[in-house]
This record gives C-alpha cells, structure tokens and sequence, in this order.
C-alpha cells in the first residue's frame, strides 16, 4: 500500500468527505468520445476521484483541475508507476 503520515491520512478523508453528495460527471465520461465536451467541476467520475486521492496521499500539491478526464486505464498507469497494482 501507500504510506502517508496520520495527519496527511486525515487530510484526505476531510477532503472526501466533503466531496460526498457531489453527483457523478456524465459529461466527463463523455469528454472522452467528444472533445468539445469539457468536465463539470465539482462533479467527479471515479477514476477521476481516485486519481485526486492518490495525488493527495502521495503529498502532490496540484490543484484538483488538473487531474479532471483521468480514464480508467490511466489511473491504472499511474498505479503501476506507483507499483500499487497487481501483477
């Protein structure tokens, strides 16, 4: 797994409880088969979500905009750059 200190751990589940009852970003899902569709802010797919959470335990200091219209399979990347996915 992915080791964090207490408090960033805490950090991140404040963050995500402040993100539930958000709704889910069909047009993001979208954005990836038309490319004038843009991504809702405030709203989340999951990949997306996951990808904010993985960039905020890891201790990135990017804004939550730059990791809108994250795929699946990039996440997926991403974890196996992190060496968090499974063979």
């Amino acid at each position: 797994g992915i080791k964090c200190s207490e408090e960033r751990a805490l950090e991140v589940v404040e963050w995500l409880e402040r993100q539930v009852g958000k709704k889910y970003d069909y047009t993001g899902v979208l954005s990836f088969l038309f490319i004038w569709i843009r991504p809702r802010q405030g709203f989340w797919f999951c990949s997306e979500l996951a990808m904010v959470v993985l960039a905020k335990i890891v201790g990135l200091k990017k804004n939550d905009i730059e990791n809108q219209k994250v795929s699946p399979h990039l996440f997926w990347q991403c974890l196996k750059l992190c060496n968090l996915s499974r063979k």
